[in-house]
């Protein structure tokens, strides 16, 4: 009987402290966000937990936690994703890539039966992709279905949350995501 007592008194006290962890995120510039699926594989996997900045302002290379656009799947949710140009940056689709202001730092495939085409990322908008883009729908699956790059830019107000390049803090990587250990090698 008195393992048992043990065992209850660590569950509870566990469980009060995750419910005053997520009080304390709740009421300060902190939110705390669960990874679904494996878009953002193999940075982070299925279930990860991170906490990121309210509100802070997007950078290219960071991570954005956003409110999906209407013309997602799952539109209204959250979304983890990579912010892959700001506004002013220039996005060119040109011999089946993508690049950003005419850099290598970031390309994807653009479809060959699209033209070539380029649009600057007006004030207030961004374009976000996962880091698995074979199992990702962001930016640039709305813009190669629809030959039209400015069909991904994303309204920068329903940015919840964003962190630099470094990324949000990991509390846990996830299903599928490399230990530090495995990355390492």
């Amino acid at each position: 009987m008195r393992r048992k007592t043990k065992d209850w008194a660590v569950t509870s006290l566990g469980l009060t402290m995750c419910a005053v962890l997520v009080a304390v995120l709740a009421a300060s510039k902190w939110v705390l966000v669960v990874v679904r699926g494996e878009s953002m594989l193999p940075t982070y996997g299925n279930s990860a937990v991170l906490v990121a900045a309210r509100g802070s302002g997007l950078v290219r290379g960071g991570v954005a936690v956003f409110r999906e656009p209407s013309e997602w799947p799952s539109s209204g949710g959250l979304a983890v994703k990579r912010v892959a140009a700001v506004e002013g940056d220039v996005l060119s689709a040109s011999s089946g890539a993508i690049t950003v202001d005419g850099g290598s730092e970031w390309a994807a495939e653009w479809p060959p039966e699209c033209p070539d085409t380029s649009v600057e990322v007006p004030d207030g908008f961004f374009f976000a992709v996962g880091d698995n883009p074979s199992n990702s729908f962001d930016s640039m699956s709305l813009s190669s279905s629809s030959c039209d790059l400015g069909a991904g830019l994303i309204d920068s107000s329903s940015v919840v949350a964003a962190s630099g390049a470094s990324g949000p803090f990991v509390l846990f990587k996830g299903a599928g995501a490399p230990s530090e250990r495995e990355a390492a090698r």
